[in-house]
């Protein structure tokens, strides 16, 4: 039974702590029961899908416990009628209901096929609703206020605390629509399927709201990590029966006046999926009523039992210890060298594994995508067989089941393809039932499962695991991985909602373990545990352990007793859990003894070393990998053969060049090491040890059994050798005629493009057929053609020459995405992978696309099938190419949202349609300039993704010219729009010293707002680049700094003078605004002088600030002398999205020692928490006497004085004071007003800065110096209507770099020729700030151009 577990609880306790840790496992065992027993009351019996982690979060909290819930449905009711009473039924009937998505068509045939039973039908739609319980009515107010703000404005509370109090959560986003009469259908079947659509998308709402509402919740009341349960059971005998009592809420004792002899609820996370049975009064029911007390008495009469068993479950339990032994292993229809791999999955399914892909096989290793199935009653390994196309060859990817279906995502197809696709192989029963008819075995079906919702980064080397284990109910949860050179730290879930898979990205709290790949997870009692892995791309091994709970998604990391054994830092091990309270390390790197197993028990969140015996022969020798790598390094490894597994694993033979051999015969008898090349192969004593020990053996043995290794270039160099040869080429012109043999080829699917260079010489030519046949052999394909340049025409045709196979035509997978093409008419170019990926993360799931250049569908498809793009027109003239386009649509399951236009873009693009335009041809897309600002909606704008190839040099002309170009072609369209860039995109080399660049530009009205701004999470996000690997995460387009060229001046017209050639400026749109930041290189004091005269804010950069730039790290600041003495106040904020607000001061004061701010702001997972666990940091350092003096970083701070260098731009005695600013990643200032001239000289990291001129004041709701608006980017506009028309300009600020922004002290400089105007002032304008005097100020004295 489930629940014994409970009970080990009390092995090993002291006597003392026995009675509450009794009281604690008779509560886990009565919710187990009830769980198992009694179940959900409501109709479905059991807690809906959708909302089982909202349930069981809210039952994580001490004071409540639900008591009734629904996700959500979508219906269609039959009415009770006249002769269903008559019958004795009291309410009506679904005939159809869905807690997911509606299917419009199965709604038409129910409705249409039960129309005349004579029962009217009503279609619904209801949303969310759940009924908690609560302890006190001020823990139901609270609850309903966390529930309102979520959104759910109809909820409420009744009863009182003399009863009980229940918190109903509701809202109002319901439908309902009769359908019939009972006779005829009044409404037709297009109507019905609007109402299903409307339906879907209230669906939608209310998941989104239940989603609010759980993160609300976890931020409200679980804020402190996640609770411990704490509502009791009592047991008592009344007249001979059993029965238990819940203690009221005040604490009265159960003498039968206030006590409920119902079980009506456990707490805990355990008793997530509980319903309480509401109270039946008297006369109500009674068949119901004593159903229930006979479940009940069932349950306590199993609780009897297990009392009973506890002495006999309390002893120590013995065991004979973990024994390896050796497990059959028989090929059955394979080679037995195609079992050998790593890098591949393995899942439990029954009493079988299921293996799939990784790296090894028969003959040349190399990636795979076979499945296979290993029996392990019988030890027999076969394949799998498949039917119709599957996932490409993988490793690294991570494989997980729910019910009878095993889904596989991620992996890597190359060292630097990280993939992001997701398959699902159905293993089920069902599948094999007509095969079986005939006597075959039934093949199995790959399915590339489109989910829905954004999908993660491609990634290889995580973690998934499965929770719940049902189809319908559970879900895979992965952490961390690798991808594009970034070592990841999010989690994702994957779940089925209705007929649909949808991935979402988990927002968790707590001790989080940061960055890491190819570590081990497992999942216990709904908590993932997390062990080892690396922590970035080089060799940074974890040896730590993080938990994160499942239901509250509160991470927490678990600490061990230092004089208790524990696993080293490890990565590539595995971590399975065994049972319900164990985990089970073995292996990983470093390589470790498999004799040791360290054993995780949950209960005791403890490890326990166990030394695992082994039967005899059945484990490999460990060092043999030890002396494989000093064969390597002594260069005495023959590499032409594999080592050969002997004596059923018994041993391994190493294969050895004949030198080393001879020298390893005979330095074992001599008890020398063994030298090769001036490199000793081990000691004396290790070999005459390993020797004596029988573990080293040294012998002459046939290698028939080993197959040359030969990579696929190898075989293509030797049979184009032996071609050669036999048609009598002379050995030097094979030698020559051998640089024409491609070292690199293009794959795309079943058939290889080799390069244009490859093979022009007359003597291959003389080869004839023989030729193709032997290459195509060489590289294991049926079709071969080589590549030619595109032709130079509008269409941008292929020449490749197919040079093997009947046709051209074949379908390459990439990224879950499959592309259809002639090869010998249609181009695709590989090297814009990445390109393709961030299209498919752009943020545009209810936007209209045009792409003009659309192609085969290159970026037409991954927006369709990954970013979800409501629609997209894709124009093309290429007829080869639209013939592609329309097979790959109907491929992907995507044409009808997709409409096709065959001609010229110029003629044919849609006019003021869309979103988004994608400007996707080479070398030059600008002939396409026009039609695509044509194709923007006018009075809204939108983004442009235009694409060019330009020579490095001019890069930064270039982008300025192509801005300046769009704004003037905008102006001839009538549109008076800012023309912003907003990032650049390096995709790929083209050519030497030509790149393929990405410009993402963003056009919008002059009124209009910008969208889409940049997150204060990631001040920079960028795609990746083929030759810098930047971070792939890409929300919205972020701000680029354009580079300026040294003594050139390439700004607009309005830009500030040179002066004497002593500094460059250029205008650079940072992001969304009006106007524009003028960047400085080189500046002198001069040159300072004249900028400033302009007030305009500026950023400086190539000033020398001192070795502080290069010095300040982490570790730096808290290596100096006083840094563990010198004591800071800080702010402290709690708000998780790092937002300061001084205006309602959501941040406390706290000092502590320089180094522990830095190391929290560092690391703050290493630091419990002073206010809440998502809580960041700002240090704004003050002088000594904060009201007399101020701020002095060389008196408060003397160890970083030498370090830093105040830029000489103007006379030391007009330095006032110097501040030391430190604060967390993400933390955002309130925005403020400054009445001084500033230098923000940023040392570390970048930071993203916003300036609003002081005439835009009065929309800024300003309370005295600082803004009631934290949300900058999304304020509310109900509170705010006025805020996001305020003009403004960002600028990004990276280390060495330094801002001036204009000072209000020119306001000041205006006080005696605006004397009238402060006159007229009231009293409390005239504060030391003084900024509600800056707009009239403004007005009277002519300012412009000065910057709050």
């Amino acid at each position: 039974m489930q629940c014994r577990s409970f009970l080990r609880t009390l092995q090993g306790a002291p006597v003392e702590s026995q009675g509450e840790l009794r009281k604690e496992v008779l509560n886990k065992i009565t919710a187990a029961l009830l769980d198992k027993n009694n179940g959900d009351k409501s109709r479905a019996g059991g807690v809906d899908a959708p909302i089982a982690d909202l349930v069981a979060l809210l039952n994580a909290w001490p004071n409540i416990f639900t008591t009734s819930s629904c996700s959500g449905r979508v219906s269609v009711f039959a009415e009770p009628t006249d002769a269903t009473r008559a019958a004795g039924k009291k309410g009506g009937e679904w005939i159809y209901v869905t807690h997911g998505i509606a299917d419009a068509d199965e709604i038409i045939s129910l409705v249409q096929s039960g129309c005349s039973n004579g029962a009217p039908l009503i279609f619904r739609f209801e949303p969310f609703i759940l009924a908690a319980e609560a302890r006190t009515a001020a823990d139901a107010q609270h609850l309903i206020r966390c529930a309102r703000d979520a959104g759910y404005r109809e909820s409420g509370v009744t009863g009182d605390e003399s009863s009980r109090v229940i918190a109903g959560i509701r809202c109002s986003i319901r439908l309902e629509v009769p359908l019939t009469d009972g006779k005829q259908l009044l409404v037709p079947p297009e109507y019905l399927r609007h109402l299903t659509s409307l339906a879907n998308d209230k669906m939608q709402l209310n998941w989104a709201r239940a989603e609010r509402f759980r993160a609300l919740f976890r931020q409200q009341f679980l804020a402190q990590g996640p609770p411990v349960a704490h509502f009791g059971i009592q047991k008592s005998v009344q007249g001979g029966a059993v029965a238990h009592e819940m203690p009221h809420p005040n604490g009265v004792s159960g003498d039968g006046s206030h006590t409920r002899p119902l079980v009506t609820a456990v707490a805990g996370e355990e008793a997530a999926g509980l319903r309480a049975e509401p109270e039946t009064k008297p006369g109500e029911d009674l068949e119901r009523l004593n159903a229930l007390r006979s479940r009940q008495c069932a349950i306590l009469e199993q609780l009897g039992k297990l009392r009973q068993d506890q002495k006999e479950l309390s002893a120590p339990v013995t065991s004979p210890g973990p024994v390896w032994r050796t497990a059959p292993l028989y090929a059955h229809g394979i080679p037995p060298a195609a079992i050998r791999r790593w890098g591949h999955s393995m899942v439990p399914l029954g009493s079988k594994l299921v293996i799939f892909g990784g790296y090894g096989g028969a003959g040349a290793h190399r990636r795979m995508a076979d499945v296979l199935v290993y029996d392990v009653p019988s030890g027999t390994v076969r394949q799998l067989p498949i039917s119709g196309p599957g996932p490409p060859v993988r490793m690294s990817h991570v494989a997980a089941t729910l019910s009878a279906s095993m889904l596989v995502h991620g992996g890597r197809a190359a060292p630097d393809q990280a993939l992001g696709d997701l398959w699902l192989l159905d293993l089920s029963a069902k599948r094999s039932s007509s095969a079986a008819h005939v006597g075959r075995e039934a093949s199995a079906q790959w399915v590339c499962v489109d989910a829905e919702g954004i999908p993660p980064a491609p990634r290889h080397r995580h973690s998934a695991v499965s929770v719940g284990g049902s189809l319908k109910s559970g879900r895979i949860v992965i952490f961390g991985g690798m991808g594009a050179g970034n070592v990841l730290e999010d989690v994702w879930e994957l779940r089925l909602r209705g007929k649909r898979w949808h991935w979402g990205e988990l927002t968790c709290t707590g001790a989080v373990p940061g960055p890491r790949h190819s570590h081990a997870a497992a999942v216990s009692s709904n908590t993932m545990y997390v062990y080892g892995g690396v922590r970035d791309c080089g060799q940074a091994i974890v040896g730590s352990m993080h938990a994160l709970d499942l239901g509250s998604l509160f991470w927490r990391l678990i600490t061990f007793d230092s004089s208790i054994p524990r696993p080293p830092p490890l990565f590539s091990h595995t971590l399975t859990a065994v049972g319900r309270d164990r985990l089970v390390l073995i292996g990983g790197c470093p390589e470790q003894d498999p004799g040791e197993v360290y054993m995780f028990q949950v209960q005791s969140q403890s490890w326990m070393l166990t030394t695992a015996a082994a039967e005899a022969g059945c484990r490999p020798v460990p060092e043999a990998k030890g002396f494989k790598d000093a064969l390597k390094s002594a260069e005495g490894l023959n590499r032409k053969n594999h080592s050969l597994v002997c004596d059923g694993g018994a041993s391994i033979a190493l294969p050895v060049t004949d030198a080393c051999a001879k020298n390893l015969l005979s330095a074992t008898g001599q008890g020398q090491g063994i030298i090769r090349n001036g490199k000793e192969l081990g000691s004396p004593r290790m070999i005459a040890e390993a020797i004596a020990e029988g573990r080293l053996k040294v012998c002459r043995m046939p290698l028939a059994g080993a197959k040359v290794l030969r990579s696929p270039g190898e075989r293509l160099v030797q049979t184009a050798h032996q071609l050669l040869s036999m048609a009598g080429v002379t050995s030097a012109r094979v030698d020559e005629l051998l640089v024409e043999v491609p070292r690199k080829w293009e794959r795309l699917g079943d058939l290889v493009l080799v390069p244009a260079d490859s093979f022009r010489a007359p003597e291959w030519a003389a080869l004839g057929q023989a030729l193709w046949t032997a290459v195509s052999a060489a590289l294991s394909t049926d079709r071969l053609a080589r590549q030619a340049p595109v032709a130079n025409t509008g269409t941008r045709d292929s020449q490749a020459v197919l040079l093997e196979g009947a046709d051209g035509w074949t379908r390459h997978l990439e990224g879950g995405v499959a592309y259809s093409l002639d090869v010998t008419r249609c181009m695709f170019s590989s090297g814009n992978v990445t390109e393709r990926a961030r299209m498919g993360r752009l943020p545009c799931t209810k936007e209209t696309i045009v792409d003009l250049f659309a192609g085969i569908g290159y970026y037409t498809l991954p927006l369709l099938v990954h970013a979800r793009a409501a629609k997209v027109t894709a124009c093309e003239w290429n007829p080869a190419a639209v013939e592609a386009l329309r097979r790959n649509l109907l491929d992907n399951h995507c044409a009808d949202k997709c409409e096709v236009l065959h001609g010229d873009c110029r003629q044919l693009a849609p006019q003021g349609v869309a979103d988004r335009v994608l400007l996707g041809l080479l070398p030059s897309s600008r002939d396409g300039w026009r039609a695509s600002l044509g194709a923007l909606r006018p009075t809204t704008g939108g983004w442009l993704h235009l694409h060019h190839n330009v020579k490095d040099s001019e890069e930064a002309a270039w982008i300025a010219n192509t801005q300046a170009e769009l704004e003037r072609l905008s102006q001839e369209l009538g549109r008076e729009w800012r023309v912003l860039v907003r990032h650049v995109e390096r995709v790929k080399w083209y050519a030497p010293h030509i790149r393929h660049l990405v410009l993402d530009v963003e056009c919008r009205p002059d009124k209009a707002s910008a969208q889409q701004l940049l997150s204060s999470e990631s001040p920079v996000m960028t795609a990746p680049c083929m030759d810098d690997g930047a971070d792939e995460k890409l929300t919205a387009p972020p701000p680029t700094q354009i580079p300026v060229p040294q003594g050139k001046k390439t700004s607009s017209a309005d830009s500030p003078s040179e002066a004497n050639g002593s500094h460059a400026a250029v205008k650079v749109v940072a992001t969304a605004g009006s106007g524009a930041v003028a960047v400085y290189s080189n500046m002198t004091r001069e040159g300072f002088a004249h900028v400033t005269a302009v007030k305009e804010p500026a950023v400086l950069k190539g000033l020398d600030l001192g070795p502080a730039v290069d010095r300040w790290s982490g570790a730096y600041l808290k290596s100096l002398p006083t840094s563990s003495t010198t004591l800071v106040s800080v702010h402290v904020c709690p708000d998780p999205s790092g937002r300061l607000d001084f205006v309602h001061k959501n941040f406390k004061f706290h000092t502590m020692p320089l180094a522990e701010l830095v190391g929290r702001c560092e690391s703050p997972g290493e630091f419990p928490p002073l206010i809440a666990p998502d809580e960041r940091y700002y240090l704004r350092s003050i002088g000594t006497n904060p009201r007399k003096e101020p701020s002095d970083i060389a008196a408060a701070f003397p160890d970083l004085a030498a370090d830093l260098k105040v830029p000489q731009l103007f006379p030391s005695d007009r330095l006032f004071s110097s501040v030391l600013r430190i604060s967390s990643g993400g933390l955002r200032l309130w925005t403020h007003f400054d009445v001084m001239d500033n230098l923000l000289c940023q040392i570390r990291g970048t930071k993203r800065i916003r300036l609003w001129p002081p005439l835009e004041e009065a929309k800024l709701y300003m309370t005295g110096s600082s803004s009631e608006v934290t949300d900058i980017d999304r304020p509310d506009p109900a509170k705010y209507p006025l805020f996001t028309s305020a003009a403004y300009v960002d600028c990004m600020l990276h280390p060495g770099d330094v801002l001036d922004p204009p000072a209000a002290e020119a306001a000041a400089a205006a006080v005696e020729a605006a004397g009238k105007v402060l006159s007229q002032l009231p009293p409390h304008y005239l504060t030391f700030y003084g900024q509600r005097c800056l707009r009239q100020l403004a007005a009277t004295a002519g300012f412009k151009g000065r910057f709050v």
